[in-house]
């Protein structure tokens, strides 16, 4: 059984193309834009930490052609977009990295629950964090059944309230060891996957959460952080 002591690497992806963001972020990477004066990737950092004591190395997954923004932070690169999934393939394979493991998605918030994680990783295989929200719309849905993921709803453009994946996830090695590495999508090729075989397990916690991803929500960041007391946990 995962203990706390054992300790866990985190890697977080930062190699999206920020399209929905348009003009807003210019050249910046999307986990590097300022929040409260801060790159919005080190309140992410923070908030880990605190929620964390057994955190072992962090690293960055981002493109090559955006390395320089990131030092001095530990990057690994891509010289060509792998995607998501790619991205988490690629790092699987570093030497050392722990065992499970912990995956962040660039642009979310809230508060992370990562040693349930990695338990339910260390029995299942995987395990994502998810939460409800008053609507759907934007997200697309997690079906569960007995704690596990039985499948991905799609975005329908139909607003409801649901289970939607926050974007924190924990992996135990093998279980990605069976996909080829290439550019592919975790949300719509590894995940369905995972599910289909009965190792991808979900953790259910009620939080605050936020998704710099578009000019709309990427401008209540600021407020979102005192509101929720992000800067008091830090």
């Amino acid at each position: 059984m995962y203990t706390a002591e054992m300790g866990a690497d985190l890697l977080i992806l930062a190699g999206g193309m920020a399209t929905r963001l348009g003009a807003v972020n210019g050249p910046v990477p999307k986990a590097l834009l300022p929040v409260l004066g801060t790159p919005f990737m080190d309140w992410q950092i923070r908030e880990m930490t605190r929620a964390y004591t057994g955190l072992g190395r962090v690293f960055i997954l981002a493109r090559a052609s955006e390395a320089t923004q990131f030092y001095p932070r530990p990057l690994l690169t891509e010289e060509s977009p792998l995607g998501t999934g790619g991205a988490i393939l690629q790092a699987n394979l570093l030497d050392g990295l722990s065992n499970p493991f912990l995956v962040l998605n660039g642009d979310v918030l809230f508060h992370f629950a990562p040693e349930r994680l990695l338990q339910a990783a260390i029995r299942h295989g995987a395990a994502l964090q998810c939460m409800q929200v008053p609507d759907v719309a934007r997200f697309g849905s997690v079906i569960l059944e007995n704690g596990m993921i039985t499948r991905f709803q799609e975005k329908t453009g139909i607003s409801a309230p649901g289970l939607v994946n926050a974007g924190l996830y924990a992996f135990r090695k093998d279980v990605l060891d069976g996909f080829a590495l290439k550019a592919c999508s975790f949300e719509t090729d590894i995940a369905p996957e995972l599910a289909r075989r009965g190792q991808l397990a979900a953790i259910e916690l009620p939080t605050p959460f936020i998704d710099i991803g578009t000019p709309e929500t990427y401008f209540t960041a600021d407020a979102f952080m005192t509101e929720n007391r992000f800067v008091q946990r830090a």
